[in-house]
């Protein structure tokens, strides 16, 4: 029987994990597997614990119990390696579900019990690894702002409108060099530069329509060239991927993408501001087993 692991971020998507993972919880054994539990205490936790697991040979499947932070953190450890992973989506955006048709609620867990095998990348950098969408400029910026406030963090969603609202007043494009497998593009007033595997972030964001986490390939998006007047009209159309059709958007494709502002900018990468200001990231083709929902 196979041996899962349950890494359960409770403070995920402001305490939704601990409420859902109570009725999770309640519903395991369903499962018809041999599991146990491991809650995280602070940040880094998922990330050991998944980790020690892979060292251990602890589990066969290690399920992600929060948001996409705490994918994030999780797949740290099993990244190259044959165990698998499973979410259990519980936090704010939960995009990595959604590009997974995982629903939230009981649903993912019987999702769970006839889920299948996939093989997908990940995407190196020097700071580990992402699955999503990484990036830099002005929602990278919104999100630090978010991420460092207390009182943006408690209003949810809204809470990034405002902070969306407030870097608007300040935020001013600039020029970023890019390297997409050796060809350098450079653009002289960009506003944004979202790479990665996933089609959305920030909780739907269709900014990376076309992208898929099964092609061996980055797709790269930079917005540039635009007033804040036009910038404010464009910016919407991401929720739906039309932002795409817009002379300013600019798509390239490759397996190796360099990011190099001309001054230092915040760098985001699965919802989490990283330590660093510029991006080197690399495709990995089939370097994470997923369970997925059966077709």
């Amino acid at each position: 029987m196979e041996r899962w692991l349950f890494v359960v971020n409770p403070v995920a998507g402001k305490g939704k994990a601990a409420r859902r993972w109570n009725r999770y919880y309640r519903h395991l054994a369903t499962l018809g597997k041999h599991w146990d539990v491991y809650h995280t205490k602070s940040p880094g936790d998922a990330a050991w614990i998944a980790k020690k697991t892979v060292e251990d040979r602890a589990a066969d499947v290690v399920v992600a119990v929060g948001g996409d932070g705490t994918i994030h953190e999780v797949i740290q450890g099993l990244a190259g390696s044959s165990i698998a992973l499973g979410i259990l989506p519980a936090g704010t955006g939960n995009d990595l579900a959604r590009y997974f048709g995982i629903k939230k609620g009981l649903r993912a867990i019987r999702q769970l019990q006839g889920a299948i095998k996939r093989q997908v990348d990940l995407v190196q950098t020097q700071n580990g690894v992402f699955i999503n969408i990484a990036g830099t400029g002005f929602d990278a910026w919104v999100a630090r702002h978010v991420n460092n406030s207390v009182w943006l963090k408690r209003w949810g969603p809204f809470g990034y409108v405002v902070g969306v609202a407030i870097q608007l007043l300040f935020f001013r494009p600039q020029r970023v060099d890019i390297e997409v497998d050796g060809a350098l593009y450079t653009y002289r007033s960009a506003w944004l530069v979202a790479l990665g595997n996933g089609s959305t972030y920030a909780g739907g964001m269709r900014i990376l329509p076309h992208a898929t986490m099964e092609d061996g390939e980055l797709d790269l998006c930079v917005v540039d060239g635009l007033s804040k007047p036009e910038f404010c009209l464009i910016f919407p159309k991401v929720f739906t991927g039309k932002h795409v059709g817009h002379p300013s958007v600019h798509l390239h494709r490759g397996k190796r993408i360099c990011i190099h502002p001309a001054t230092p900018w915040p760098v985001h990468a699965d919802g989490e501001v990283l330590p660093q200001e510029t991006m080197e990231a690399m495709v990995w083709p089939g370097s994470l087993t997923v369970l997925c929902p059966a077709p």
